[in-house]
């Protein structure tokens, strides 16, 4: 990322935060409450890597399911977290990195079918079966 996206990034971010303060604290974007109540973006800044940015969003999503008895928000979480993993599984391709994303797929498999998301299973399947 550029230093400019990288600002625009952090705009949004503030814009969001402010649009998001009046609501309960984690619907829609990942914030957590600072000790003055207030909802703040996740302590993790923004990297010019996308790597990097989308293994501490799958982090998180993985410890928000984990924490997670909504079943309406955990659908929610479920689905950030295969459009997550899927993310990062392209990059890999397209970056050339074609092993670690058939680790990644693999390994995605793995953590779809243990938390029953079925559809997500699927899909990461195919995207292996055609790799």
């Amino acid at each position: 990322m550029k230093a400019d996206e990288v600002a625009k990034a952090k705009e949004a971010l503030e814009r969001m935060r402010e649009e998001e303060r009046d609501k309960v604290p984690g619907f829609g974007i990942m914030f957590s409450v600072d000790e003055v109540g207030w909802l703040t973006p996740l302590s993790h800044p923004l990297s010019p890597d996308i790597e990097e940015n989308s293994n501490h969003a799958i982090r998180y999503l993985i410890r928000s399911l984990q924490n997670c008895n909504h079943a309406g928000r955990r659908f929610d979480v479920m689905s950030k977290l295969a459009a997550s993993y899927t993310s990062l599984g392209e990059h890999y391709t397209l970056t050339g990195r074609f092993t670690r994303a058939h680790q990644h797929y693999r390994q995605g498999i793995q953590l779809f079918e243990s938390i029953g998301d079925r559809p997500a299973t699927a899909s990461l399947s195919l995207r292996l079966f055609f790799f």
